[in-house]
């Protein structure tokens, strides 16, 4: 077995200006984590991450980081919708958001405007 190196690493986040940490933990560690794989606290400014959902084998770190960053970016979609004042939609929602976050930036890496295609 092996360690989760973020727990060693600097775990801190800007979301909108506000600085929130995160944190992995296991269900013992933290009783919120059963039957959650993550969440956040908004009081705390906190992300926590449940240790437990995460495969433990060497072959299987390519499959970890996915479930990482998925539930990672589900938890920020929740803290960016607290921070913006805006209400927090539905669990479907922001999965959907998470979800599609990275093909929209993708999409918005692939193509920019620069000053020679203005004309003037």
């Amino acid at each position: 077995l092996w360690d989760i190196k973020m727990k060693k690493l600097k775990n801190k986040l800007n979301i909108l200006g506000v600085e929130y940490s995160i944190s992995i933990s296991s269900e013992q560690e933290n009783e919120r984590m059963k039957d959650n794989n993550g969440y956040v606290d908004f009081s705390t400014k906190e992300i926590h991450l449940a240790e437990d959902l995460f495969i433990r084998e060497p072959k299987c770190m390519e499959v970890m980081s996915y479930a990482m960053n998925r539930v990672l970016r589900h938890e920020m979609t929740h803290a960016f919708f607290h921070e913006s004042g805006m209400f927090q939609p539905n669990e479907e929602v922001i999965e959907w958001i998470a979800k599609l976050l990275p093909k929209l930036w993708e999409c918005s890496e692939s193509f920019k405007f620069t000053e020679k295609d203005i004309i003037k």
